[in-house]
Protein backbone atom coordinates (compact mmCIF):
# COMPACT_ATOMS: atom_id res chain seq x y z
CA UNK A 1 0.00 0.00 0.00
CA UNK A 2 0.83 3.52 -0.73
CA UNK A 3 2.19 5.73 1.92
CA UNK A 4 0.93 8.90 2.59
CA UNK A 5 1.22 11.41 5.97
CA UNK A 6 -2.13 13.08 5.78
CA UNK A 7 -3.33 15.79 8.31
CA UNK A 8 -5.88 15.97 10.41
CA UNK A 9 -7.52 18.85 8.08
CA UNK A 10 -6.94 17.53 4.77
CA UNK A 11 -8.43 14.12 5.86
CA UNK A 12 -11.54 16.05 6.96
CA UNK A 13 -12.08 18.20 4.14
CA UNK A 14 -11.39 15.14 1.80
CA UNK A 15 -14.27 13.42 3.67
CA UNK A 16 -16.45 16.56 3.67
CA UNK A 17 -16.55 17.67 0.30
CA UNK A 18 -14.88 14.75 -2.34
CA UNK A 19 -17.02 12.19 -0.37
CA UNK A 20 -19.82 14.34 1.27
CA UNK A 21 -19.77 11.90 4.17
CA UNK A 22 -20.42 12.62 7.49
CA UNK A 23 -19.55 10.56 10.52
CA UNK A 24 -15.78 9.56 9.31
CA UNK A 25 -13.79 9.72 12.38
CA UNK A 26 -12.95 6.05 12.18
CA UNK A 27 -12.17 6.35 8.82
CA UNK A 28 -9.80 9.11 9.82
CA UNK A 29 -8.21 7.19 12.54
CA UNK A 30 -7.90 4.34 9.82
CA UNK A 31 -6.32 6.56 7.35
CA UNK A 32 -3.98 7.98 10.38
CA UNK A 33 -2.98 4.75 11.59
CA UNK A 34 -1.98 3.47 8.27
CA UNK A 35 -0.90 6.51 6.62
CA UNK A 36 -2.78 5.95 3.60
CA UNK A 37 -5.62 8.40 1.69
CA UNK A 38 -8.84 8.63 2.93
CA UNK A 39 -10.62 6.92 0.13
CA UNK A 40 -8.20 3.93 0.55
CA UNK A 41 -8.99 3.64 4.52
CA UNK A 42 -12.77 4.27 3.49
CA UNK A 43 -13.04 1.41 1.12
CA UNK A 44 -10.89 -1.22 3.49
CA UNK A 45 -13.11 -0.49 5.83
CA UNK A 46 -16.13 -0.90 3.38
CA UNK A 47 -14.75 -4.15 2.31
CA UNK A 48 -14.50 -5.74 5.69
CA UNK A 49 -18.13 -4.46 7.01
CA UNK A 50 -16.84 -1.84 9.01
CA UNK A 51 -18.23 0.77 6.97
CA UNK A 52 -21.90 0.39 5.44
CA UNK A 53 -22.64 3.45 3.39
CA UNK A 54 -21.87 6.86 4.11
CA UNK A 55 -23.37 8.62 7.28
CA UNK A 56 -23.22 5.13 9.73
CA UNK A 57 -19.70 5.52 11.68
CA UNK A 58 -17.39 2.51 11.74
CA UNK A 59 -17.53 -0.30 13.84
CA UNK A 60 -14.58 -0.35 16.48
CA UNK A 61 -14.00 -3.92 16.38
CA UNK A 62 -13.63 -4.31 12.79
CA UNK A 63 -11.34 -1.34 12.20
CA UNK A 64 -9.10 -2.89 14.58
CA UNK A 65 -9.22 -5.79 12.01
CA UNK A 66 -8.53 -3.59 9.19
CA UNK A 67 -5.30 -1.80 10.67
CA UNK A 68 -4.24 -5.52 11.96
CA UNK A 69 -4.35 -6.73 8.53
CA UNK A 70 -1.88 -3.84 7.42
CA UNK A 71 0.06 -3.06 10.77
CA UNK A 72 1.25 -4.64 14.25
CA UNK A 73 -1.50 -3.57 16.54
CA UNK A 74 -1.27 -4.31 20.45
CA UNK A 75 -3.38 -3.67 23.41
CA UNK A 76 -1.61 -1.95 25.92
CA UNK A 77 -1.77 -1.43 29.35
CA UNK A 78 -0.81 2.67 29.02
CA UNK A 79 -3.88 4.62 30.47
CA UNK A 80 -4.30 8.12 29.18
CA UNK A 81 -7.00 10.83 30.12
CA UNK A 82 -6.78 13.78 28.28
CA UNK A 83 -5.72 14.46 24.55
CA UNK A 84 -2.56 16.01 26.22
CA UNK A 85 -1.96 12.94 27.32
CA UNK A 86 -2.20 11.02 24.77
CA UNK A 87 -0.02 13.50 22.45
CA UNK A 88 2.62 13.71 24.64
CA UNK A 89 2.53 9.83 24.71
CA UNK A 90 2.76 9.73 20.58
CA UNK A 91 5.63 12.08 20.88
CA UNK A 92 7.58 10.02 22.84
CA UNK A 93 7.18 7.22 20.25
CA UNK A 94 7.00 8.70 17.03
CA UNK A 95 6.95 5.62 15.31
CA UNK A 96 4.05 4.31 16.74
CA UNK A 97 0.08 5.35 16.51
CA UNK A 98 -2.29 5.50 19.32
CA UNK A 99 -5.78 4.78 18.80
CA UNK A 100 -8.22 5.23 21.82
CA UNK A 101 -12.23 5.70 22.40
CA UNK A 102 -13.35 8.71 23.32
CA UNK A 103 -15.48 8.65 26.86
CA UNK A 104 -19.00 7.72 25.33
CA UNK A 105 -17.25 5.08 22.68
CA UNK A 106 -18.63 6.82 19.73
CA UNK A 107 -15.55 8.73 19.01
CA UNK A 108 -12.50 7.26 18.11
CA UNK A 109 -9.01 9.29 17.73
CA UNK A 110 -5.43 8.65 16.69
CA UNK A 111 -2.47 10.43 17.35
CA UNK A 112 1.35 9.89 15.65
CA UNK A 113 4.30 11.54 16.57
CA UNK A 114 3.10 14.30 19.60
CA UNK A 115 0.04 15.31 17.10
CA UNK A 116 -3.52 14.00 18.30
CA UNK A 117 -4.93 14.13 14.05
CA UNK A 118 -8.87 14.82 15.44
CA UNK A 119 -11.06 17.99 15.84
CA UNK A 120 -11.54 18.55 19.43
CA UNK A 121 -7.51 19.46 19.47
CA UNK A 122 -5.78 19.56 23.15
CA UNK A 123 -9.50 19.87 25.00
CA UNK A 124 -9.58 17.67 28.18
CA UNK A 125 -11.19 14.50 27.57
CA UNK A 126 -11.28 11.67 29.34
CA UNK A 127 -10.94 8.11 27.61
CA UNK A 128 -12.25 4.32 28.16
CA UNK A 129 -8.89 2.69 29.67
CA UNK A 130 -7.94 0.53 26.29
CA UNK A 131 -5.41 2.13 24.09
CA UNK A 132 -3.88 0.60 21.17
CA UNK A 133 -0.90 0.89 19.86
CA UNK A 134 -0.12 0.13 15.95
CA UNK A 135 3.24 -0.59 14.51
CA UNK A 136 3.27 0.79 10.92
CA UNK A 137 5.18 -1.85 8.63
Amino acid sequence: MKKKVLSFERLNKVGTTVYGQQGFCGVIATAVALDCSFGKADALLQRSGAREGDRTGTRFDKMLDVISEYAGVVESEIKVNTLAQLADLSAREPESRFIVLTDKGNHVVCARAGVVEDFNGPRKQVFRSRVWRVMPT
